[in-house]
Protein backbone atom coordinates (compact mmCIF):
# COMPACT_ATOMS: atom_id res chain seq x y z
CA UNK A 1 0.00 0.00 0.00
CA UNK A 2 1.60 2.92 -1.46
CA UNK A 3 0.03 6.53 0.06
CA UNK A 4 0.82 10.13 0.40
CA UNK A 5 1.92 10.81 3.65
CA UNK A 6 0.45 13.81 6.07
CA UNK A 7 1.55 13.81 10.04
CA UNK A 8 1.00 11.02 12.56
CA UNK A 9 -1.85 13.77 14.63
CA UNK A 10 -3.93 13.98 11.76
CA UNK A 11 -5.61 10.23 11.53
CA UNK A 12 -7.35 9.11 14.49
CA UNK A 13 -8.65 5.32 12.82
CA UNK A 14 -7.45 2.15 14.74
CA UNK A 15 -5.75 0.84 11.53
CA UNK A 16 -2.15 0.85 13.54
CA UNK A 17 -3.28 -0.75 15.95
CA UNK A 18 -4.79 -3.54 13.91
CA UNK A 19 -1.47 -3.73 12.22
CA UNK A 20 0.14 -4.32 15.28
CA UNK A 21 -1.75 -6.56 16.30
CA UNK A 22 -1.20 -8.83 13.16
CA UNK A 23 2.40 -8.75 13.07
CA UNK A 24 2.80 -9.75 16.58
CA UNK A 25 0.89 -12.58 15.77
CA UNK A 26 3.54 -13.93 13.46
CA UNK A 27 5.94 -12.73 16.03
CA UNK A 28 4.52 -14.71 18.67
CA UNK A 29 4.76 -18.14 16.23
CA UNK A 30 8.26 -17.10 15.80
CA UNK A 31 8.73 -17.44 19.46
CA UNK A 32 6.29 -20.31 20.11
CA UNK A 33 8.42 -22.69 17.41
CA UNK A 34 11.48 -21.95 18.86
CA UNK A 35 10.42 -22.70 22.22
CA UNK A 36 8.83 -25.82 21.39
CA UNK A 37 11.98 -26.88 19.48
CA UNK A 38 14.06 -25.74 22.85
CA UNK A 39 11.97 -27.71 25.16
CA UNK A 40 11.90 -30.79 23.26
CA UNK A 41 15.70 -30.56 22.88
CA UNK A 42 16.52 -33.89 25.04
CA UNK A 43 13.81 -36.02 23.44
CA UNK A 44 14.81 -35.19 19.77
CA UNK A 45 18.31 -35.36 20.74
CA UNK A 46 17.86 -38.93 22.42
CA UNK A 47 15.71 -40.00 19.56
CA UNK A 48 17.96 -39.31 16.65
CA UNK A 49 21.08 -39.96 18.52
CA UNK A 50 22.77 -36.33 18.42
CA UNK A 51 25.45 -35.63 20.68
CA UNK A 52 25.21 -32.68 23.12
CA UNK A 53 27.58 -30.63 19.89
CA UNK A 54 25.62 -31.50 17.20
CA UNK A 55 22.43 -30.26 18.91
CA UNK A 56 24.27 -26.92 19.35
CA UNK A 57 25.10 -26.93 15.60
CA UNK A 58 21.26 -27.56 14.76
CA UNK A 59 20.10 -24.86 17.10
CA UNK A 60 22.57 -22.68 15.60
CA UNK A 61 21.81 -23.01 11.83
CA UNK A 62 19.13 -21.14 11.56
CA UNK A 63 20.76 -17.66 12.65
CA UNK A 64 23.53 -18.87 10.01
CA UNK A 65 21.17 -18.36 7.55
CA UNK A 66 19.55 -15.53 9.16
CA UNK A 67 23.18 -13.39 8.28
CA UNK A 68 22.55 -14.07 4.79
CA UNK A 69 19.31 -13.31 4.54
CA UNK A 70 18.84 -9.79 6.31
CA UNK A 71 20.08 -7.30 4.70
CA UNK A 72 18.27 -9.13 1.63
CA UNK A 73 15.05 -9.22 3.80
CA UNK A 74 15.34 -5.54 4.58
CA UNK A 75 15.69 -4.70 0.91
CA UNK A 76 12.52 -7.00 -0.15
CA UNK A 77 10.44 -5.12 2.98
CA UNK A 78 11.07 -1.83 1.35
CA UNK A 79 10.57 -2.94 -2.35
CA UNK A 80 7.18 -4.71 -2.22
CA UNK A 81 5.84 -3.67 1.42
CA UNK A 82 4.76 -5.32 4.58
CA UNK A 83 1.79 -7.27 3.84
CA UNK A 84 4.19 -9.71 1.57
CA UNK A 85 7.08 -9.45 3.43
CA UNK A 86 5.31 -10.14 6.91
CA UNK A 87 3.24 -13.37 5.26
CA UNK A 88 6.16 -14.81 3.77
CA UNK A 89 7.87 -15.03 7.05
CA UNK A 90 4.52 -16.54 8.82
CA UNK A 91 4.84 -19.17 5.91
CA UNK A 92 8.55 -19.97 6.04
CA UNK A 93 7.92 -20.42 9.85
CA UNK A 94 5.51 -22.73 9.43
CA UNK A 95 7.62 -24.23 6.43
CA UNK A 96 10.41 -24.96 9.20
CA UNK A 97 8.66 -26.07 12.02
CA UNK A 98 6.48 -28.95 10.04
CA UNK A 99 9.78 -30.09 8.41
CA UNK A 100 11.59 -30.50 11.57
CA UNK A 101 8.82 -33.25 12.50
CA UNK A 102 9.90 -35.32 9.20
CA UNK A 103 13.71 -35.47 10.28
CA UNK A 104 15.08 -38.67 10.47
CA UNK A 105 18.91 -37.14 11.26
CA UNK A 106 21.15 -34.42 11.38
CA UNK A 107 21.53 -33.33 7.68
CA UNK A 108 17.57 -33.42 7.65
CA UNK A 109 17.48 -31.58 10.53
CA UNK A 110 19.80 -28.83 9.85
CA UNK A 111 18.22 -28.20 6.76
CA UNK A 112 14.31 -27.80 8.52
CA UNK A 113 15.64 -25.33 11.25
CA UNK A 114 17.91 -23.54 8.49
CA UNK A 115 14.68 -22.41 6.79
CA UNK A 116 13.56 -20.56 9.76
CA UNK A 117 16.49 -18.06 9.20
CA UNK A 118 14.30 -17.13 5.98
CA UNK A 119 11.58 -16.35 7.65
CA UNK A 120 12.75 -14.78 11.03
CA UNK A 121 14.33 -11.32 9.35
CA UNK A 122 11.40 -10.66 7.07
CA UNK A 123 9.48 -10.36 10.80
CA UNK A 124 11.91 -9.17 12.62
CA UNK A 125 12.61 -6.34 10.53
CA UNK A 126 9.00 -6.08 9.40
CA UNK A 127 8.07 -5.15 13.30
CA UNK A 128 9.83 -2.23 13.99
CA UNK A 129 9.72 -0.36 10.64
CA UNK A 130 6.21 -0.92 10.65
CA UNK A 131 6.41 0.35 14.10
CA UNK A 132 8.78 3.29 12.66
CA UNK A 133 6.19 4.83 9.96
CA UNK A 134 3.23 3.84 11.49
CA UNK A 135 3.55 5.36 14.95
CA UNK A 136 4.39 8.47 16.49
CA UNK A 137 7.39 8.85 18.68
CA UNK A 138 5.62 9.01 22.19
CA UNK A 139 3.70 5.66 20.64
CA UNK A 140 6.60 3.74 19.32
CA UNK A 141 7.66 2.73 22.75
CA UNK A 142 4.06 1.28 23.86
CA UNK A 143 4.03 0.04 20.53
CA UNK A 144 7.79 -1.91 20.55
CA UNK A 145 7.08 -3.36 23.74
CA UNK A 146 3.80 -4.85 22.39
CA UNK A 147 5.22 -6.51 19.20
CA UNK A 148 8.54 -7.21 21.47
CA UNK A 149 6.38 -9.08 24.12
CA UNK A 150 5.21 -11.74 21.57
CA UNK A 151 8.33 -13.58 21.12
CA UNK A 152 8.67 -14.71 24.57
CA UNK A 153 4.83 -15.09 25.26
CA UNK A 154 4.86 -17.41 22.25
CA UNK A 155 8.05 -19.34 24.13
CA UNK A 156 6.22 -19.09 27.63
CA UNK A 157 3.28 -21.37 25.67
CA UNK A 158 5.37 -23.75 24.16
CA UNK A 159 8.20 -24.65 27.14
CA UNK A 160 5.04 -24.82 29.52
CA UNK A 161 3.02 -27.00 27.74
CA UNK A 162 5.01 -28.77 25.08
CA UNK A 163 6.32 -31.83 27.25
CA UNK A 164 3.59 -31.48 30.38
CA UNK A 165 0.38 -30.80 27.97
CA UNK A 166 0.80 -30.94 24.39
CA UNK A 167 2.92 -34.41 24.15
CA UNK A 168 1.18 -36.71 26.06
CA UNK A 169 -1.84 -35.99 24.44
CA UNK A 170 -0.38 -36.70 20.84
CA UNK A 171 1.17 -39.89 22.22
CA UNK A 172 4.53 -38.23 23.43
CA UNK A 173 5.22 -37.70 20.24
CA UNK A 174 7.64 -34.96 19.53
CA UNK A 175 7.16 -34.87 15.67
CA UNK A 176 3.28 -34.11 16.27
CA UNK A 177 4.14 -32.08 18.77
CA UNK A 178 6.54 -29.62 16.74
CA UNK A 179 3.49 -29.60 14.21
CA UNK A 180 0.62 -28.56 16.72
CA UNK A 181 2.84 -25.58 17.38
CA UNK A 182 4.22 -24.87 13.59
CA UNK A 183 0.01 -24.83 12.29
CA UNK A 184 -0.10 -21.37 14.76
CA UNK A 185 2.44 -19.29 12.28
CA UNK A 186 0.10 -20.69 9.77
CA UNK A 187 -2.81 -19.23 11.15
CA UNK A 188 -1.07 -15.97 12.02
CA UNK A 189 -0.31 -15.37 8.79
CA UNK A 190 -3.87 -15.40 7.61
CA UNK A 191 -4.98 -12.81 10.25
CA UNK A 192 -1.79 -10.77 9.17
CA UNK A 193 -2.77 -10.64 5.32
CA UNK A 194 -6.33 -10.06 5.95
CA UNK A 195 -6.32 -7.56 8.44
CA UNK A 196 -3.34 -5.55 5.72
CA UNK A 197 -5.33 -6.59 3.14
CA UNK A 198 -8.29 -4.84 4.06
CA UNK A 199 -6.44 -1.09 5.41
CA UNK A 200 -7.53 1.67 4.16
CA UNK A 201 -4.63 4.22 3.30
CA UNK A 202 -2.73 5.18 5.96
CA UNK A 203 -1.04 8.65 6.00
CA UNK A 204 2.45 8.23 7.82
CA UNK A 205 5.01 10.52 8.27
CA UNK A 206 8.73 9.74 7.63
CA UNK A 207 11.28 11.96 8.39
CA UNK A 208 13.84 14.50 5.78
CA UNK A 209 16.39 14.74 8.70
CA UNK A 210 17.04 11.64 8.09
CA UNK A 211 18.28 11.25 4.46
CA UNK A 212 17.92 7.98 2.44
CA UNK A 213 21.44 5.71 3.76
CA UNK A 214 23.32 2.67 2.35
CA UNK A 215 24.10 -0.08 4.64
CA UNK A 216 27.52 1.20 4.12
CA UNK A 217 26.41 4.87 5.01
CA UNK A 218 24.51 3.91 8.68
CA UNK A 219 28.00 1.56 9.80
CA UNK A 220 29.73 5.76 9.67
CA UNK A 221 27.62 6.27 12.17
CA UNK A 222 28.69 5.70 16.18
CA UNK A 223 25.43 4.90 17.29
CA UNK A 224 24.64 2.37 15.03
CA UNK A 225 28.37 0.64 15.58
CA UNK A 226 27.36 0.52 19.13
CA UNK A 227 24.23 -0.85 19.01
CA UNK A 228 25.52 -3.54 16.26
CA UNK A 229 28.11 -4.81 19.28
CA UNK A 230 25.35 -4.81 21.54
CA UNK A 231 23.30 -6.89 19.85
CA UNK A 232 25.79 -9.35 18.91
CA UNK A 233 26.54 -9.58 23.07
CA UNK A 234 23.01 -9.66 23.66
CA UNK A 235 21.75 -12.12 21.15
CA UNK A 236 24.50 -14.66 22.27
CA UNK A 237 22.90 -14.48 25.62
CA UNK A 238 19.38 -14.71 25.07
CA UNK A 239 19.82 -17.59 22.17
CA UNK A 240 21.90 -19.41 24.57
CA UNK A 241 19.99 -19.41 27.07
CA UNK A 242 16.72 -19.90 25.08
CA UNK A 243 18.00 -23.10 23.56
CA UNK A 244 19.88 -24.79 26.39
CA UNK A 245 17.90 -23.60 29.27
CA UNK A 246 15.81 -27.04 30.10
CA UNK A 247 18.97 -29.11 29.71
CA UNK A 248 20.47 -26.81 32.32
CA UNK A 249 18.31 -27.35 34.75
CA UNK A 250 17.61 -31.01 33.60
CA UNK A 251 21.85 -31.62 34.20
CA UNK A 252 21.11 -29.76 37.84
CA UNK A 253 19.05 -32.23 38.63
CA UNK A 254 15.56 -31.65 37.64
CA UNK A 255 13.21 -34.10 35.24
CA UNK A 256 11.78 -32.44 32.26
CA UNK A 257 8.47 -31.78 32.92
CA UNK A 258 10.18 -29.69 36.19
CA UNK A 259 12.47 -28.13 34.08
CA UNK A 260 10.08 -27.36 31.20
CA UNK A 261 8.15 -25.05 33.98
CA UNK A 262 11.50 -23.53 35.34
CA UNK A 263 12.63 -22.49 31.83
CA UNK A 264 8.99 -21.04 31.77
CA UNK A 265 9.90 -18.38 34.56
CA UNK A 266 12.47 -16.15 31.90
CA UNK A 267 9.76 -15.70 28.92
CA UNK A 268 7.35 -15.23 31.10
CA UNK A 269 8.41 -12.32 33.20
CA UNK A 270 10.13 -11.10 29.80
CA UNK A 271 6.65 -10.36 28.87
CA UNK A 272 5.79 -7.89 31.26
CA UNK A 273 9.17 -6.81 31.50
CA UNK A 274 9.24 -6.16 27.61
CA UNK A 275 6.17 -3.83 27.87
CA UNK A 276 6.96 -2.04 30.33
CA UNK A 277 10.62 -1.15 30.32
CA UNK A 278 10.49 0.61 27.13
CA UNK A 279 7.91 2.36 28.19
CA UNK A 280 10.39 4.23 31.04
CA UNK A 281 13.08 4.21 28.20
CA UNK A 282 12.61 7.90 28.06
CA UNK A 283 15.83 9.64 26.48
CA UNK A 284 17.08 10.65 29.89
CA UNK A 285 17.19 7.16 31.15
CA UNK A 286 17.55 4.90 28.30
CA UNK A 287 21.01 4.19 28.64
CA UNK A 288 20.86 3.57 32.43
CA UNK A 289 18.27 0.99 31.88
CA UNK A 290 19.80 -0.68 28.83
CA UNK A 291 23.29 -0.80 31.29
CA UNK A 292 21.18 -2.12 33.74
CA UNK A 293 19.52 -5.11 31.50
CA UNK A 294 22.86 -6.14 30.40
CA UNK A 295 23.85 -6.48 34.48
CA UNK A 296 20.76 -8.31 35.71
CA UNK A 297 21.98 -10.97 32.64
CA UNK A 298 25.37 -11.35 34.01
CA UNK A 299 24.22 -11.71 37.74
CA UNK A 300 21.30 -13.84 36.95
CA UNK A 301 23.09 -16.48 34.86
CA UNK A 302 25.18 -17.66 37.83
CA UNK A 303 22.66 -18.76 39.70
CA UNK A 304 20.93 -21.50 36.71
CA UNK A 305 22.48 -24.68 37.80
CA UNK A 306 21.96 -23.82 42.20
CA UNK A 307 19.78 -26.91 43.38
CA UNK A 308 17.91 -24.61 45.70
CA UNK A 309 14.38 -22.98 44.58
CA UNK A 310 15.09 -19.67 46.43
CA UNK A 311 18.14 -18.65 44.54
CA UNK A 312 16.98 -19.86 41.09
CA UNK A 313 13.70 -18.15 40.87
CA UNK A 314 14.64 -14.93 41.34
CA UNK A 315 18.09 -15.85 38.67
CA UNK A 316 15.14 -16.80 36.23
CA UNK A 317 13.49 -13.34 37.00
CA UNK A 318 16.52 -11.58 36.39
CA UNK A 319 17.99 -13.45 33.30
CA UNK A 320 14.20 -13.14 31.62
CA UNK A 321 13.96 -9.75 32.53
CA UNK A 322 17.84 -8.86 30.25
CA UNK A 323 16.83 -11.51 27.80
CA UNK A 324 13.64 -9.96 26.27
CA UNK A 325 14.67 -6.01 26.98
CA UNK A 326 17.35 -5.97 25.35
CA UNK A 327 16.02 -5.81 21.74
CA UNK A 328 13.25 -3.34 22.02
CA UNK A 329 15.73 -0.91 23.54
CA UNK A 330 17.73 -0.86 21.09
CA UNK A 331 15.23 -0.59 18.62
CA UNK A 332 14.24 2.75 20.25
CA UNK A 333 17.48 4.01 20.17
CA UNK A 334 18.12 3.08 16.21
CA UNK A 335 14.27 4.67 15.52
CA UNK A 336 15.15 7.84 17.31
CA UNK A 337 18.23 8.15 16.09
CA UNK A 338 18.73 11.49 14.10
CA UNK A 339 20.13 10.12 11.22
CA UNK A 340 18.48 6.38 10.97
CA UNK A 341 14.63 7.65 11.63
CA UNK A 342 11.88 6.00 9.85
CA UNK A 343 13.27 6.30 6.30
CA UNK A 344 16.31 3.96 7.13
CA UNK A 345 14.48 1.96 10.08
CA UNK A 346 14.37 -1.31 7.88
CA UNK A 347 18.59 -1.26 6.69
CA UNK A 348 19.23 -0.19 10.36
CA UNK A 349 16.84 -2.99 11.21
CA UNK A 350 18.97 -5.72 8.73
CA UNK A 351 22.29 -4.18 10.04
CA UNK A 352 21.09 -4.94 13.68
CA UNK A 353 19.66 -8.21 12.81
CA UNK A 354 22.37 -9.90 10.95
CA UNK A 355 24.86 -8.40 14.52
CA UNK A 356 22.56 -9.75 16.60
CA UNK A 357 22.13 -13.13 14.67
CA UNK A 358 25.61 -13.26 14.66
CA UNK A 359 25.71 -13.95 18.35
CA UNK A 360 22.55 -15.77 17.75
CA UNK A 361 24.21 -18.42 16.01
CA UNK A 362 27.28 -18.69 18.27
CA UNK A 363 25.53 -18.66 21.54
CA UNK A 364 23.91 -21.86 20.84
CA UNK A 365 26.56 -23.74 19.43
CA UNK A 366 29.23 -22.42 21.61
CA UNK A 367 27.11 -23.40 24.66
CA UNK A 368 26.95 -26.99 23.55
CA UNK A 369 30.31 -27.58 22.44
CA UNK A 370 31.90 -26.27 25.74
CA UNK A 371 29.15 -28.07 27.71
CA UNK A 372 30.49 -31.44 25.69
CA UNK A 373 34.35 -30.76 26.26
CA UNK A 374 34.54 -29.38 30.03
CA UNK A 375 31.49 -31.89 30.64
CA UNK A 376 28.76 -29.74 32.46
CA UNK A 377 27.21 -25.89 31.84
CA UNK A 378 30.10 -24.49 34.51
CA UNK A 379 32.18 -23.15 31.71
CA UNK A 380 29.18 -22.17 29.53
CA UNK A 381 27.42 -20.14 31.98
CA UNK A 382 30.55 -18.00 33.34
CA UNK A 383 30.95 -16.95 29.39
CA UNK A 384 27.76 -15.63 29.69
CA UNK A 385 27.79 -13.67 32.54
CA UNK A 386 31.25 -12.35 31.65
CA UNK A 387 30.26 -11.06 28.10
CA UNK A 388 27.20 -9.81 29.90
CA UNK A 389 28.82 -7.47 31.70
CA UNK A 390 31.30 -6.51 29.07
CA UNK A 391 27.85 -5.46 27.31
CA UNK A 392 26.70 -3.77 30.17
CA UNK A 393 29.88 -1.17 30.63
CA UNK A 394 29.97 -0.38 26.76
CA UNK A 395 26.20 0.77 26.91
CA UNK A 396 28.03 3.81 28.31
CA UNK A 397 29.97 4.28 25.09
CA UNK A 398 26.39 4.98 23.12
CA UNK A 399 26.78 8.70 21.48
CA UNK A 400 24.75 11.35 23.67
CA UNK A 401 23.13 13.17 20.38
CA UNK A 402 21.92 9.81 19.39
CA UNK A 403 18.04 10.73 19.99
CA UNK A 404 16.33 13.33 18.39
CA UNK A 405 14.75 16.13 19.79
CA UNK A 406 11.28 16.61 19.83
CA UNK A 407 11.21 19.39 18.17
CA UNK A 408 13.54 18.21 14.87
CA UNK A 409 10.47 14.87 15.16
CA UNK A 410 8.12 17.56 15.12
CA UNK A 411 9.26 19.26 11.77
CA UNK A 412 10.28 16.37 9.81
CA UNK A 413 8.00 16.46 6.57
CA UNK A 414 5.91 14.19 5.16
CA UNK A 415 7.24 12.38 1.90
CA UNK A 416 6.04 8.69 0.10
CA UNK A 417 5.97 5.85 2.15
CA UNK A 418 5.55 1.75 1.16
CA UNK A 419 3.81 0.85 4.08
CA UNK A 420 1.68 -2.04 3.82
Amino acid sequence: MTDRSRPLAATADNTRWWLLTGVSLVYFSFGLVIGATAALVPTIRADLGLTRGEMGLVLGVWQLVYLGAAVPAGKLIDRVGLRLGVAGAALFIFASGTLRAASGGLPSLLVSVGLFGVGGPLVSIGAPKLVSVWFGERERRTAVGIYGAAPPIGMTVALALANGVVSPIVGDSWRVTLVVFSTVALAAGVFWFVVSGIAPNRHAALDEAAPALSSRELLRLPVVRVVLVLALGGFLFSHALSNWLVEILEDAGRSSAAAGYWAAIPTFVGIFATVAVPRLATPSRRVGLFSATFLLGAVGVVFLTTTTAALLAPALVAAGISRTTIMPLAMLILMDSERVGSRNMAAAGALFFTAGEIGGMSGPALTGWLAQVTGGFGIPIAVLAATMAAMAALVWTLPAASHRSSTVAAAAAATRATLV
